[in-house]
């Protein structure tokens, strides 16, 4: 066998093998592909860096590739938390009886104010 046919037969146990464990597939193979982008932009920064230090100066075209990595690593990074925030920001006007007051304001709670 070569290696392509080798890859294809891997890809499709580790697929159904994550099929079988009741999890969706996609949404590991796209967890796995992500982190493996991140990991990617991460490495070739820092190999952009030593090599830099190695030859003693920064072209150019290696400082433009720094910046443009570490601004893809910052978005990388900062999409998701703020994606999450707002999405627990929303959950909290959140009105399932559909009374006009939020859910999270009528909860009884037992830590009433004193005064």
């Amino acid at each position: 066998m070569d290696i392509k046919t080798k890859a294809i037969n891997s890809a499709k146990k580790l697929f159904n093998s994550v099929k079988i464990a009741n999890i969706h597939p996609s949404g590991m193979l796209a967890t796995r592909i992500f982190i493996l982008l991140i990991l990617s932009v991460v490495i070739i920064i820092t190999i952009q860096y030593i090599m830099s230090f190695i030859k003693g100066y920064v072209s150019q075209d290696t400082a433009f590739m720094i910046d443009i990595g570490i601004k893809i690593v910052d978005h990388i990074y900062a999409v998701p938390a703020v994606l999450i925030s707002v999405k627990l920001l929303f959950e909290f006007f959140r009105d399932k009886n559909n009374n006009g007051i939020p859910d999270k304001l009528e909860e009884n709670n037992n830590n009433e104010n004193i005064h």
